[in-house]
């Protein structure tokens, strides 16, 4: 009886022992057939990662770079500053770099707005800067776009530019937008013309700021708008538009007075005294 009970321990250890090693022979087998399966599926995404890069390098080549836009540059000065070429890769090309570039290299481009076309065109706009303002600094003239982009520096007031009086600019670099010395007074500056242009008020001639209690705006080298301080300024410019527009003559000059509208409702035009 104990022979045949130490004889059946033994074959029930052995079986556990046969258990165990099939078992570890299996877990064997499945990591090594998840390793190959990793190994497969890193192969093939790299393998599709190199036919996607090789596929857009064949396919997305820039064959066509169109510009809209008036323009006082060539073609070639354009696409040059850009740093875009024909044969650039399309996913490739930094936009908003190369507007950058443009606007800052080519001083009379106010504006520059790339997109992409797919599958190889690229759409350069342009919107040009136009000569508005002319601020006289030691016996020069700095002259400004709307948006206070420096145009050019000039020994003589160039033509129709709007004379700027009573405000100093601090930098003022070929290129790049314009600094003031007194910070709020440039804001205001800026706020001013930003006005002037939805109004549609776009004859000015001559801003004087010398005091900021009487702020001045020359319309057509005809009229002397006085606006007195800041305040109500949008008011003010309305009234000045539909006032020139209803109340005085195309030909007529003088000054007009609003310096106190936005208490009175009141406005007074006194003509210049002719001979």
């Amino acid at each position: 009886m104990v022979k045949k009970t130490r004889l059946g321990n033994i074959r029930k250890s052995n079986i556990e022992k046969t258990k165990r090693n099939e078992s570890q022979i299996r877990k064997k087998q499945n990591r090594y057939r998840l390793k190959l399966i990793l190994s497969y599926l890193v192969i093939f995404s790299i393998v599709t990662a190199l036919g996607a890069g090789l596929s857009i390098a064949l396919l997305f080549k820039i064959d066509k770079i169109s510009v809209i836009g008036d323009s006082p540059y060539s073609y070639d000065e354009l696409l040059e500053n850009s740093g875009i070429k024909v044969g650039n890769n399309l996913f490739l090309i930094n936009t908003k770099a190369s507007e950058n570039k443009i606007e800052k290299s080519l001083t009379y481009i106010e504006k520059a707005s790339i997109s992409k076309k797919f599958p190889n065109e690229v759409i350069i706009k342009l919107e040009p800067a136009k000569k508005e303002f002319a601020f006289k600094t030691d016996q020069r003239f700095i002259v400004l776009s709307n948006s206070g982009k420096v145009l050019e520096i000039c020994d003589s007031e160039p033509d129709e530019t709007a004379l700027v009086k009573g405000i100093n600019l601090k930098t003022f670099e070929v290129g790049s937008k314009a600094t003031y010395e007194d910070i709020k007074q440039g804001e205001t500056f800026e706020n001013l013309i930003s006005l002037l242009s939805s109004h549609e008020l776009n004859k000015i001639t001559g801003i004087d700021f010398s005091s900021s209690l009487n702020i001045i705006i020359n319309y057509e080298h005809r009229l002397d708008i006085n606006l007195g301080l800041y305040e109500n300024i949008d008011y003010k410019l309305r009234m000045a538009k539909e006032i020139i527009n209803t109340k005085i003559g195309e030909k007529e000059s003088g000054v007009l007075e609003l310096s106190t509208v936005s208490k009175d409702n009141r406005s007074y035009f006194k003509p210049t005294a002719t001979n």
